[in-house]
């Protein structure tokens, strides 16, 4: 066993890649907003350690990933791996260690007591939870895989997870599988977020994931790019930006009504012919800050967004001068 310096801070927990490259693509593109000190990944990256998929996926977690366990399916190292796979990446996966010991989180894709177990009666959950006490006294987090459900087990019970909803972490040594990330057959596709400053994990679908990471994008997209231009020397700049941002965001609000007044604010604009420009500008920069400020407010705190009611006095303090 690998045993590292204590965890802390924040991380984003995922396992069972499957070799879903697409999956996994889309994982990483959802979660790299939000905050979060680095990523742990629970083994099983590949599907049959024999495609192209199979070493994209692998490269993937090998550029961003912290830590990482190997699964029983990245040891199937055969004769096609060698053909399919990038040296770099066998490697990688070779090296893989079974296990990590954090101090207070042990990292594994199975199960300590026994290899290849499936963890999933809530007496298997047990014996692995009195196995963790006697072996790894300083435990009290074992972050694993293999079944492809999401768990939350302490105290000799299985928690519900509300998923997007964030959850005390137990004082007892409790076992949570973030589920499978590249699970197949509309089968849900599902992650965790665990915060030891705080001491909560967080359940999250990846499609909601993917909600939540467009609207902190059009928050940061304020801040950045609409804003700035919001004013009478480069107006033409913001015009430009909403011609090209409108049909994405309205693509967008498709699946997430609450962007649909968004979409209206911006579909609103129009310069008034007269001398009041500015006038008009700094009204409409109220209104897209307001409705940006409930979006943002949608996030709750797990993601880095700037708030676009300071942003917009900013701005305007600063064109002001």
């Amino acid at each position: 066993m690998e045993k590292i310096k204590e965890l802390n801070g924040k991380y984003v927990v995922f396992s069972d890649v499957q070799g879903n490259y697409d999956a996994l693509k889309r994982f990483f593109d959802s979660t790299k907003e939000i905050s979060h000190d680095g990523y742990i990944c629970l083994g099983d990256i590949v599907q049959n350690f024999d495609s192209f998929n199979d070493s994209r996926c692998l490269e993937l977690v090998r550029n961003n990933v912290e830590f990482c366990v190997k699964g029983n399916h990245d040891s199937n190292e055969s004769k096609i791996s060698l053909a399919k796979i990038d040296p770099i990446n066998l490697d990688y996966a070779r090296k893989l260690p079974e296990t990590l010991d954090l101090s207070d989180i042990l990292l594994f894709h199975s199960s300590l007591a026994e290899k290849g177990r499936r963890l999933v009666q809530q007496t298997q959950l047990a014996e692995e939870i009195l196995h963790i006490k006697k072996n790894y006294p300083n435990a009290r987090i074992g972050l694993y895989g293999h079944t492809h459900t999401a768990e939350f087990f302490y105290q000799g019970l299985s928690h519900d997870i509300h998923f997007g909803r964030e959850m005390e972490l137990s004082n007892e040594v409790s076992l949570i599988n973030p589920g499978g990330i590249g699970l197949y057959y509309n089968l849900p596709q599902t992650f965790a977020v665990l915060d030891m400053n705080k001491q909560a994990i967080t359940f999250f679908k990846l499609d909601y994931a993917e909600l939540l990471s467009r609207r902190a994008r059009l928050v940061k997209a304020f801040d950045l790019r609409w804003m700035p231009h919001l004013r009478k020397e480069s107006i033409n700049w913001f015009e430009k930006f909403l011609k090209e941002d409108i049909v994405i965001i309205e693509n967008y609000s498709k699946d997430d009504s609450d962007l649909l007044a968004l979409v209206d604010i911006l579909y609103k604009f129009s310069l008034p012919k007269d001398s009041n420009i500015s006038r008009y500008l700094e009204n409409y920069s109220e209104d897209l800050a307001i409705e940006l400020h409930k979006i943002r407010n949608s996030l709750g705190e797990l993601f880095n967004t700037p708030n676009p009611m300071k942003s917009r006095t900013d701005y305007i303090e600063v064109f002001s001068n």
